[in-house]
């Protein structure tokens, strides 16, 4: 016998699940848009707090010390400007890397990322004798 192969039916997104106690399904976009989310919010974010630190921190001294020399292109460098910038470039990095992690998951327009809906909890109590107003 043979199947018909149809787009329909080969499709992912129509697939049902096996079980009907299984509410969701992951298809290869969402699996591909939450590990995108994933390396971007988890792995990158961390990244750049922990580069931004090391070097804010390697440098931090430099911009504390009156004497301290920064190497520019081979010559040492006491001017301030370069130690502040020195230091301030890496902190704003670790603050970039600090957003990205609180950042929500992105997705892109119109895409359903295939989240269950949960069950609306719904208020067992009996209510009182007074209308609400």
């Amino acid at each position: 016998m043979i199947l018909p192969t149809t787009r329909s039916s080969v499709s992912l997104k129509c697939r049902l699940p096996l079980n009907s106690a299984v509410r969701y399904h992951m298809n290869w976009g969402s699996a591909y848009w939450r590990f995108f989310n994933f390396l971007v919010r988890r792995v990158i974010a961390v990244g750049f707090i922990l580069f931004g630190s090391v070097l804010a921190l390697y440098f931090l001294p430099t911009l504390l010390d009156p004497k301290g020399t920064i190497t520019v292109n081979g010559v040492p460098e006491t001017d301030l400007s370069y130690r502040v910038i020195a230091v301030i470039i890496p902190v704003i990095v670790a603050l970039l890397g600090a957003l990205l992690f609180r950042v929500r998951p992105w997705f892109p327009r119109g895409f359903d990322p295939g989240i269950p809906n949960r069950p609306v909890e719904r208020d067992t109590r009996k209510s009182s004798a007074r209308p609400s107003p």
